[in-house]
């Protein structure tokens, strides 16, 4: 138990095991550290009907999840340039030679302030989601916008029309998709040989990665029509068939 860090849950003495009069503590609740904390009660439940020696335990835990709020960054890319060098221009103060610690302290601070405005008018902010994929920019989620339009009306027509005009949508989203990863990579790579300790970091990733395991079920084909199930519930009417 120490060396793996578990903690019994059970209060100690608690009976677990009763045959032929003989009655003892053999099974165990355990639980690391962090659970421990999150528990509400660990008992034998002697109104639980069982046919065994073994009482059966209950343990209850607070599964409450505190979310951490997520602070609006800036978008970077989406800077208007235009804005951001006018609004600049108008903040900045005049050149001058401050002759004092504290005429540079000011002059600095004027010059950050002037900074700090013209980025709050000229770039946007956005929330990150907790689901957000790297790489993923606002091309992709209009294409999946699209895509997911066009495949609601073909859900409502079932035309030919309408499919053609799905799948070549969900063609072009896949490529979008494609490319915006491949741009990441690309500029991750860049970024890290910048030093060897981001080239360390990019290796790590690189071989935690190899044994992720996919979240998300591939793309399945209907060896009847040869069409592609690409949503969950295209897939699950396709298992089911």
């Amino acid at each position: 138990m120490d060396k793996h860090g578990l903690i019994s849950l059970l209060q100690p003495g608690t009976i677990t095991y009763e045959e032929n009069g003989a009655r003892t503590t053999i099974d165990l609740s355990l639980a690391t550290a962090n659970l421990a904390d999150r528990l509400i009660r660990c008992e034998v439940e002697s109104s639980m009907s069982h046919d065994s020696d073994h009482l059966p335990i209950a343990t209850c835990m607070d599964t409450r999840v505190v979310h951490r709020q997520t602070r609006p960054r800036r978008n970077w890319k989406a800077m208007d340039k235009k804005a951001f060098t006018s609004e600049l221009e108008k903040r900045l103060p005049p050149r001058r030679r401050p002759r004092t610690k504290t005429a540079l302290d000011n002059y600095v601070e004027e010059i950050v302030s002037a900074l700090t405005q013209a980025i709050n008018i000229s770039v946007p902010t956005s929330t990150p989601c907790s689901k957000a994929k790297a790489g993923w920019n606002e091309e992709c989620s209009k294409m999946l916008a699209e895509t997911k339009r066009l495949r609601r009306i073909y859900s409502a027509t079932h035309t030919e029309e309408a499919w053609e005009a799905y799948r070549v949508a969900r063609n072009k989203k896949e490529k979008t998709i494609k490319k915006a990863l491949r741009k990441m990579h690309r500029d991750t790579i860049e970024t890290a040989a910048e030093s060897p300790e981001k080239l360390w970091r990019v290796a790590k990733w690189a071989r935690s990665r190899e044994s992720q395991v996919s979240e998300l079920t591939p793309v399945i084909k209907d060896p009847a029509t040869a069409q592609e199930a690409t949503t969950p519930r295209e897939k699950a009417k396709l298992f089911r068939d």
